[in-house]
């Protein structure tokens, strides 16, 4: 007899905490908007299934003159809270060349039944020009109004390269190692008009809870290392199992690969992956594994995104050893936008003196076309000295280019030219060698060119 008893011990303690708590409905309309009083109530309906601690009784009420007393009395055996949803008419804002027009507003009051406290409150004009657009955009976002001021879903506060910080901790149930979600709200949804009917919620990335105080969590981020900022909405994940979210490749075509991981990991396009090959296991998942390649995503799907080989120095050799099932990570871009500072040598092998022009420049990387750049000079000396011009890699390196700048230099011309970016011991700076053939300028400055600079991150700047 003592197991059966523990047993429903057990369900009598814990049934009220597991319990979702339920709350009757009433709404209030202008007259206006009577005829939409359907879709209202399907609006309040769905948005309250969508919470994971609230339900509603079933049946919404239209209220009638009831004082908030009388309703609350009402409802003493029936549920455990009633909401109190109206839409009226309030004065919106005047300006020097027209007079306060009448806004709809909404108004959503949460009580608890015992006590009579007010849970929950909304106020929130709405501004959309039809009624089917209102209680379009509503249906979108009133879902997303409750979860936050219910504390079902939370903000991002602050981001780290490896850590998210969010304004839910374990007083509202946060507990470690759990998997969470950030999201925004994405494209608006507008017609002809310039009516918004809602926008299409975006994933942008998953975390897992690493530590929890009273107020806050923090969380490791597992995916959106760069689609992930503050004031992103987050809730806790539909699908707990972590090895959902490690991302792998599924298919190899020549420089194409495509991953297991898309817009419901919070991929988007112009984010890199590193690829793994496992060499050696250590001990359960744990292995020894060497780092291939980096892969740049150009299309993302909802459950798979395709990207492209990087360039790199063992390009051809790395693309052997890839196969498909080989682990993916995010990482930050390796990005090939520099600014330059040198000094350009012209008509270098002449019999003449050549000239000497400090030279400032950028280069910006084609982010469609894998291994293209496109840069811009800008040098004084003599003559005032501008090209701007494109260069591709050579071999799919990221350090040997060849390339054709037009040039203005005591008339226009064209400049062909092979250049090489030398790396450093400060990982950062490459120091870059360049010849190229001027021609069409000036004849003081046609012929062979020389060129050194020192290259730095443009990211790094600001």
């Amino acid at each position: 007899m003592v197991r059966p008893f523990m047993v429903i011990l057990f369900f009598l303690l814990t049934s009220p905490v597991l319990a979702q708590q339920n709350s009757q409905i009433y709404i209030q309309l202008d007259e206006e908007l009577q005829p939409h009083s359907g879709q209202f109530k399907q609006i309040l309906s769905q948005s309250f299934k969508r919470l994971k601690h609230w339900q509603s009784t079933g049946n919404i009420a239209t209220r009638k003159e009831q004082t908030l007393e009388a309703l609350l009395a009402e409802n003493q055996d029936k549920a455990d809270a009633i909401t109190l949803a109206k839409i009226y008419s309030v004065e919106g804002e005047s300006s020097w060349f027209s007079s306060a027009a009448s806004v709809p507003h909404l108004s959503i009051k949460l009580y608890s039944v015992k006590t009579g406290n007010l849970i929950l409150n909304i106020e929130r004009d709405l501004k959309d020009s039809s009624p089917q657009a209102m209680l379009s955009n509503l249906e979108t976002e009133l879902p997303l109004m409750l979860k936050v001021k219910l504390a079902e879903v939370g903000n991002v506060v602050k981001t780290t390269s490896e850590l998210i910080y969010f304004n839910l901790g374990s007083s509202a149930g946060i507990k470690e190692g759990q998997i969470f979600r950030t999201f925004k709200p994405g494209e608006k949804l507008t017609n002809k008009q310039g009516e918004t009917f809602g926008s299409i919620e975006e994933t942008t990335g998953i975390v897992q809870v690493s530590h929890t105080q009273s107020t806050y969590s923090t969380a490791q981020i597992l995916l959106g290392r760069l689609s992930i900022s503050p004031d992103h909405y987050i809730e806790l994940a539909e699908d707990q199992n972590i090895a959902s979210y490690k991302g792998m490749i599924i298919s190899i075509l020549e420089n194409k690969v495509a991953i297991n991981l898309g817009q419901n990991s919070g991929v988007t396009d112009g984010s890199s992956y590193a690829i793994f090959k496992d060499i050696k296991a250590i001990k359960g998942d744990e292995t020894f594994r060497e780092k291939l390649a980096e892969v740049n995503i150009k299309r993302v799907h909802e459950d798979f995104s395709i990207g492209e080989i990087s360039l790199s120095n063992n390009y051809n050799l790395s693309k052997a050893f890839i196969n498909a099932g080989d682990s993916v990570e995010e990482i930050k871009p390796s990005k090939l936008n520099y600014v330059s500072f040198g000094q350009m040598g012209t008509n270098t092998l002449s019999s003449g003196d050549s000239e000497n022009n400090p030279i400032l420049g950028y280069q910006d990387e084609n982010l469609k076309v894998n291994g293209m750049i496109y840069r811009y000079r800008l040098g004084y000396g003599t003559e005032t000295f501008a090209s701007a011009g494109v260069m591709t890699s050579i071999n799919h390196s990221p350090n040997f280019f060849y390339g054709l700048d037009g040039v203005y230099l005591d008339g226009m011309g064209a400049n062909f030219f092979l250049s090489v970016d030398v790396p450093t011991p400060m990982r950062k700076i490459k120091v870059n060698m360049e010849t190229g053939y001027m021609a069409g300028v000036g004849d003081n400055y046609e012929g062979f060119n020389l060129n050194i600079s020192v290259k730095y991150p443009f990211d790094e700047i600001f």
